[in-house]
Parts: C-alpha cells; structure tokens; sequence
C-alpha cells in the first residue's frame, strides 16, 4: 500500500484552483463551522434542551409505584417531604353538593306575549280598514249598532229592536245590506284570505260565520287579548310531566331580553299548554255572556290557538353553572409530614394508602421542583454540548446538514419520548396487575430504537455517541432502575456492531432478534447478580426483554419509511433494491447504450471499492455509478464506448457542438433520474461526476481553429456546468468514471503504468480544486488511489498464450477460427 498523502504532487500544490464556483461558494448548504450554521446549530440545541429537560422532569425525584388497592407493599415508602393530601372522597361529596344546589335554569320569552298581542290587534285592524275602505260609514254604524247593544244588554242576533227612530231603522238597514253585499265579494274573500293568514289560526266554518256575522268587530280581538296576556306574563311550558325531577325543587327563570331572574319555588305559578288552554275556555266563560254561546265558542278556539310555551328549560346554561359551582369548592386535604411512614414493605394497600402515594407520585414542591428543573438544563446542556463538539470533529456529513442535525434531533427527542410513554403505559398495567413490579414492565421498553435507525443511517462512530447519550439520559431519568441504562448500552453497541450490514429487509428482523437476545443473556445475568429471585422470576424477566426486542423491531420498521421520505439519508436496504441489474433504466440502457452500460458497471465496482477502503458508503456509491450515465442514452452514439468500430461522429461537427451534446447527457440524466423517481442522493450524483470540468479535447480543437478575427475561445464554453462533488461516495465516482476511462484509453496497462495513470488523474482532479467540497483527506486519496489501482489491475491482467497444435493449425488453413478452441480449451481447463 502506499504511504498515505504520497498521491498528491505537493510541488503542485500551490497552484492548485479551486472548483467552486462564485455561485457555490457563496450559496452552500450552512454547517455548524460557517456564522449561520452556527447560529442555527445553536438554536437546534436549546430546543432539543428543552424538549429533552421537559421530558425528563417528571421523572427528577424519582417514581413513585402507584400500587392498587388490595396489593403488597414491596418496599417501605416514607414521605420525602411534607405535604398536603387531598382528601379526594370529602372533596367530591362537597362538589356534589354544590351542584345539587343549583336550580334548573330556564329561559322566559318576554317578548311572547306583546308578539302574540300584535299579531291578534293587527288582523283584526287590517279587516277593519277594509270595512271602512269599501263601505266606510255603513260599517260605521253597524258597528256602533253593536257597541250599543252591548252596553244595553240587548239581543245581539236582533239588534235593530232597540231601535226607535223609523228613519235610523231605515238608514240601519241600507247599512247592513251594504255590508252584507261587500262580504260576498271576491275583495272581501281575499281581505278574509289575509287575515287568516296574519293571525295564523286554522278556523273551521263555523267560526268563519261567528266571525261575519260580528263583522270582524275589534272588540273580539281585544277579548282574546286580554285572556292570553296574563298566561304569557307568568310564563307556560310545554308540559309540568315533562320537566327534569330535579325541576321539582325549584327553578331560576331567566329574561332573555333583560337577563334578570327570579326563582320559581312552586309550580303553580307558571302553567303549562293543557293548563293554559283549559284556562282559556273558563276566562271565555266569564267574559261572554250565556246568550253568546257562537262569540264564547270563537274566542275559546282563537285563544286556545294561540297559546305557544314561552319558558324553556336551557340544559346548556345549568350545566355550565353546575360546573361553575363544583369548581369553586375548594379541596379538602389533609397534612402529612416529612419522613411520615406511608406504608411498610409487606403491607396491605388500602384505599387510604393509595390516595398518599398517588398524591406522594405527583406532589413537588416549588423548590423542589425548581431544583430539579435546574440541574436536568445543566446536564443536558453538558451533554448535548460535548456531542456537538464530537460531530463537529467527526462528523462531517452531519455538520454540514441542517437537515441531518434535525433528524438526529428527532431521534434522539423521540427515544426518549418513547421511554417516557412506556414508563406512563406501563404504570397503569401494575395496577391490574400488582404482582409484575414495574421494572419488569420496563425491559419490554424499545431500548434501542434509536440506536438501531442510527445505525442504518450513519457511521459506527455515531451509532456509539447516540447510544452513551440515551443510556445516560435514561440512566437519569429512570434512576431508581438501573438496568434499563445498562440495556440501552448493550443493545446499542449491537447496533453499532451491525453498521452496513443491513443488506435485506429481514436484516432488521435479525438485529432486532440479536438486541433481544443479548438483552435476556443481561437481565439474567443481572438478576443472578442480585441473587434476590428465583430461576422462574428470570425466565418472565427474560421474556420481556425478549418482547423489548420485538417492540424494537416494529416502531424502527414503521419508522423507516419515513424518515426516507422526510430527509436525505437512505438505507442499505434501498440502495441494493437500486442496484438491481433487472431496473428498468439499466435494462434500457444495455439495450440503447452497451457501451456506457458496461462503463456504469466498471465505474460501480471501483468506486464501491474506494468507498470500502475510506469507510464511506459503498453501497450509495455503486448505485450512484450505475446511474451516472444515464443521459447517455438519448444520443449514445456521440459516446466514444458505444461507436463500435463506426466513423466519430463529431469528426463532422464543429468543437462548440460536440461540447454541447457531451454536456447535455448531464441535463438529460438529471431529467430520466427524477422521471423515474430515484433517489436524491443519486441524482446529486449526476452532474457532480464530472463536476466544473473542462472538456480537454474539444477546448484544444477549439483552440487549434481558432480565428485572430474573432473572439478568444473562452474555458466556460467547454466546461460541465457542475456542481463539484459534495460527498465522499460522489468524489469517489468522480474519480472511478474519470480513471475507467483512462484506462480503458491505455494502450500499456502494466501495473506501473496504471500506477501512474490513477495518479495522474487523482492529481489533476485535485489540483483542479474538483475535490474541494467533498470531505476527503489526503490519506483518503491514498488508500483510494490503492483500491484503484489493485481493480484496475486485476481487470487488465495478462493472459497466457497458450500455443497452436498441428491439429488446430491444420483447422485454421482450412478457414476456420482457431480461437474457438482456443477458447474451448481455456474454458476446459478453468483458466479464462
């Protein structure tokens, strides 16, 4: 191997450019070295504080067993401090107390009775003004005929007997007749028509008679008037038989129009509907006399009509009151002192016993509670701190990304937050379940979800940072319980063992059932440390731990799809379903460009083998390099590996043109690439393989032609438009297309000459400033530089020629190709 940092000509080095472009250099994606990286790495951090800080203090003093009633006491549990305990039972009996208090609240409509007085003056005055209109003073005096009548006690059906002037008899009579004649009129058909309709009464032919024969007279309405205002006054509901019982103690009327009240304690003084009409029917008695039974009978239909419940019950507004009163009665408690024994270790729970020690669960005092809100943000600060610096130092991907500093946020907030939600689940079985301590419940927690999706994501460095901050985050949190922070480690350090290896969808499976594994072999080996159980407590304290794995297994496999789709990191899992040699474009591109297909594949091979020498991503590089061509295929026979021994079809084109179709398979590639939905990461690929280079051979034919009379040939005419690559996996297939290439080209492919070639080309891209945003470092170009040359190498070996016997010889003189048995030969002999 050679000695690393060796590849570069450091002679060179201080001419060396750079392949940033104004645009790009200026424009870059912020990491935590750059003043707005910082400032946004700073912000992430506070928020993951807070979160983390949040999540935490519920757990600062410890957890408090909530054991159910009828349980053992495993353990004694004192008060650590003194406190007030709601006397829950007395508290509920006084809050039910207050809301049986409350009355019923109904609402009285106020405005029912003036509506209904309204209605009943206006469609007697509208057939009035009718009269008056059409027969004016006859219906005059034929109203004030009755007018007469009725304050002499006369015969209403014979009314004109009380007259004693012949000439008023005869005037009287004209009257009448001229009444009667406009009541049969259609005009008088459509004024009846109207008032039906304004009073809003369904009347029967009799009434309509009753009412002809009175001629509408106003003094009818007034006495229905005056029957139905004061039932409106007190108030009528639909029915007394209908109320709520708890009507029957008494309730609060409400104005809706004032939104004063009063308190109604007996019943008799409102009415409801059949009480208001049979009232009706008796005031119609009183104030019609016997001789009128036609005017008792219509004003008892009419009245009746018009009775409607103008009292409510507001079942909204009684319950927002008795809510209001249960909630101004103030808790009963009762004192317990610091160091008050709550129960002993062996004793029965009783109901007592559990109110303390729920009360013991969620009381904190002010100071306490303030204490342990401050040393929680202290350590956290601590923590989170010295794991910026780590990936500061590193890891570069991640400083670099925004985007990934958030999902390792996510991550690490999230495990946390699923510890927290098992520890609150887990509470709630010990109480239907008091003989499983809760610390048995807690080995089926998902200890290792977040270690387990680092390490399909990231480095085995990062996998081993996240997996000692929750443990010791959980070790905190959960301190009264060990070993959840001893298997948060285990199971992590198993993750971090699997990095890269998660080659298949079952590959989740089997780590998951590996963290299982080694989570029962460390529960057993803790509880036999402790020697308190016996072999059957282990076996079920296994099983959860086993179950914990299976937990595990399910939320990272949910999970996974996800955080694909939300951000730019991909799984090894993906990227071998991308290298599928049966994807449709690469099965497109053997058919439409051989040539460049079996370049994709030369390219994937070594650069999957730089990436395997550095620790990179060999997997996103191979699949990378199996994509980067694409572009190629739209006009691949401008493609010097697909000519096939045919004429150069830009010997015919001018050096500006040529340019132009090599630098379009870029564009063209990026299009095919989202077309067929493939991944971020391996579109970015596309045009940062060749990078802000220069097309060497058509800029020098250019240069060759070029005229004194015209503009000078300018480099950017012959350069791909970039950007440089951003990745190591994408420097890595910059560097295997560009020495392919070259050593497809090589006439001599001896060991040294390859040698050579590899560094060549590594210099010129580092010297071209090609490399300079892609995270390599000197001794990464080295070992990289040696991987190329042992493929390369192996892939031009020298064959042995083997030599032509008579026979073959004779074959050949007859005109057939003595290759083939040549070739039958080597295959025979396993030496091709």
């Amino acid at each position: 191997m050679s000695p690393a940092g060796k590849i570069i000509n450091i002679d060179a080095f201080k001419n060396k450019a750079s392949g940033l472009r104004p645009s790009q250099s200026g424009n870059g994606t912020a990491g935590a070295g750059t003043p707005g990286g910082l400032k946004f790495t700073i912000l992430l951090a506070c928020a993951v504080i807070a979160a983390l800080s949040y999540i935490m203090i519920p757990a600062g003093k410890g957890i408090i067993p909530i054991l159910p009633v009828g349980s053992i006491a495993p353990k004694n549990i004192k008060a650590p401090e003194e406190m007030l305990v709601e006397d829950k039972e007395s508290t509920e009996k006084n809050r039910r107390k207050a809301m049986e208090a409350v009355l019923d609240i109904y609402d009285y409509d106020s405005e029912a009775e003036k509506e209904i007085s309204e209605k009943i003056s206006q469609a007697f005055t509208t057939m009035a003004n009718g009269y008056k209109t059409i027969v004016g003073s006859s219906y005059t005096m034929v109203i004030e005929e009755f007018e007469k009548a009725e304050t002499q006690d006369a015969e209403t059906e014979n009314p004109d007997k009380t007259a004693q002037d012949a000439e008023l008899q005869k005037k009287l009579a004209e009257s009448k007749q001229a009444v009667a004649d406009f009541e049969k009129s259609e005009a008088f058909e459509t004024l009846e028509s109207g008032f039906k309709t304004a009073l809003g009464v369904e009347l029967d032919e009799k009434s309509i008679q009753t009412l002809r024969y009175y001629h509408y007279w106003s003094k009818l309405g007034e006495r229905i008037s005056s029957i139905v205002s004061p039932l409106f006054s007190k108030g009528i509901v639909i029915r007394k038989s209908q109320l709520p019982a708890s009507s029957s103690k008494g309730i609060t009327i409400r104005v809706l129009s004032t939104g004063a009240e009063r308190i109604v304690k007996n019943f008799e003084n409102i009415y409801d509907a059949p009480e208001a009409r049979k009232i009706v029917k008796d005031r119609s008695v009183e104030i019609v006399p016997g001789d009128r039974p036609a005017q008792r009978r219509l004003i008892g239909i009419v009245a009746g009509a018009m009775i409607q419940p103008n009292l409510t019950f507001n079942h909204k507004e009684t319950d927002i009151r008795m809510a209001g009163a249960a909630k101004a009665v103030n808790p009963v408690f009762f004192q317990i002192q610091r160091g008050e024994m709550i129960i002993r270790e062996g004793a029965r729970v009783t109901p007592a016993h559990m109110e303390k020690l729920k009360s013991l669960a969620g009381n904190v005092e002010d100071e306490g509670r303030f204490a342990a809100v401050a040393g929680t943000l202290i350590f956290n600060i601590l923590l989170i701190t010295l794991s910026i610096l780590f990936l500061n130092k590193y890891h570069e991907e991640a400083r670099d990304s925004p985007k990934l500093q958030i999902l390792i946020a996510l991550l690490l907030v999230t495990h946390m937050a699923l510890i927290l939600i098992a520890v609150n689940v887990f509470t709630v079985f010990i109480q239907q379940t008091p003989q499983i301590p809760l610390q048995t419940y807690l080995l089926a927690a998902p200890l290792a979800f977040g270690p387990m999706i680092v390490s399909i994501f990231f480095t085995t460095q990062l996998t081993v940072l996240f997996t000692i901050v929750v443990s010791v985050l959980t070790g905190l949190m959960l301190r009264d319980y060990p070993i959840l922070a001893l298997l948060t480690i285990t199971g992590g350090m198993v993750c971090a063992y699997q990095v890269r290896h998660y080659y298949k969808r079952s590959a989740v499976l089997k780590v998951g059932l590996l963290i299982a594994f080694v989570n029962a072999l460390v529960v057993i080996a803790y509880v036999l440390i402790g020697s308190k159980h016996a072999f059957d407590s282990q076996l079920y304290e296994a099983g959860f731990a086993l179950a914990g794995g299976a937990l595990t297994v399910t939320l990272v496999s949910g999970a996974l799809p996800l955080i694909e789709s939300l951000f730019p990191v991909v799984s090894d899992i993906k990227l071998l379903e991308l290298t599928n040699l049966n994807h449709k474009l690469l099965e497109k591109m053997i058919m439409k460009a051989p040539g460049t297909y079996h370049h994709s594949m030369m390219v994937g091979n070594l650069a999957e083998e730089a990436c395997k020498s550095i620790g990179a991503n060999a997997l996103l590089a191979k699949a990378g390099a199996l994509f980067h061509d694409i572009g190629k295929m739209k006009k691949s026979e401008y493609f010097v590996e697909n000519h096939r021994n045919q004429q150069n079809p830009h010997d015919k084109l001018t050096p500006y043109m040529s340019a132009l179709i090599l630098t379009n398979h870029i564009k063209d590639g990026m299009e095919l690439a989202k077309k067929h939905k493939l991944l971020p990461q391996i579109i970015k690929m596309i045009p940062e393989h060749h990078g802000t280079q220069l097309i060497k051979v058509f800029y020098r034919k250019a240069k060759d032609a070029e005229d004194i009379n015209r503009a000078e040939v300018s480099k950017d005419d012959f350069r791909y438009p970039g950007p440089i690559p951003s990745s190591r996996e994408s420097a890595c297939v910059a560097l295997a297309d560009s020495i392919e290439a070259a050593a497809r080209a090589c006439k001599d492919p001896s060991h040294q000459r390859i040698k050579e070639l590899v560094t060549e080309v590594i210099n010129d891209k580092f010297m071209q400033g090609q490399l300079d945003n892609s995270h390599l470092t000197l001794r990464d170009l080295a070992l990289i530089a040696d991987s190329f040359i042992h493929v390369v190498s192996s892939m031009h070996h020298h064959r042995v020629e083997y030599p032509v016997d008579e026979k073959e010889q004779d074959v050949a003189n007859a005109g057939e190709d003595p290759h083939a048995n040549r070739d039958r030969l080597e295959a025979e002999n396993g030496r091709t």
